[in-house]
């Protein structure tokens, strides 16, 4: 396999149903999930929680971030409070937060802007085949 960019791109663009099935995803939480969900629309992912305490410092809630959605430099991190950070050799977010119920919205960016590619996204795909279909919980 070539190491180069341009071949690269060409691999990666050509398996867009890889953007649907790798999403983020909670690994550990401190506390009890609320919702967790994932637009591939918006590349957003948001992550409530009810914690019964603040979050040890040993023990965050973690979450896979796929830098293919989520490049660290390109990830945009909203909290409710405390603080976060990315680890990039584990593409995992950790989040410390407060007891309550807590939020954290993740925002990436679309394949487009990462490969800088004209090919249809599976979201284009699917609503240019299928239509919008309304509220569709599995997009």
């Amino acid at each position: 396999m070539s190491t180069d960019r341009t071949a690269l791109q060409d691999d990666v663009q050509a398996t867009r149903a890889v953007e649907a099935f790798v999403r983020p995803s909670p690994v550990y939480t401190n506390g009890t999930i609320i919702e967790s969900s994932f637009d591939l629309s918006k590349v957003t992912f948001t992550l409530k929680l009810a914690a019964d305490k603040a979050t040890d410092e040993a023990w965050p809630t973690e979450m896979f971030m796929p830098p293919f959605h989520f490049p660290k430099d390109e990830t945009e991190v909203v909290v409710t409070g405390g603080k976060w950070e990315y680890d990039s050799g584990r593409s995992v977010l950790r989040w410390w937060h407060m007891e309550g119920e807590q939020e954290i919205k993740v925002k990436g960016v679309g394949r487009r802007k990462i490969w800088g590619g004209e090919e249809e996204g599976y979201v284009e795909m699917f609503a240019r085949n299928y239509g919008t279909m309304g509220q569709c919980s599995v997009m």
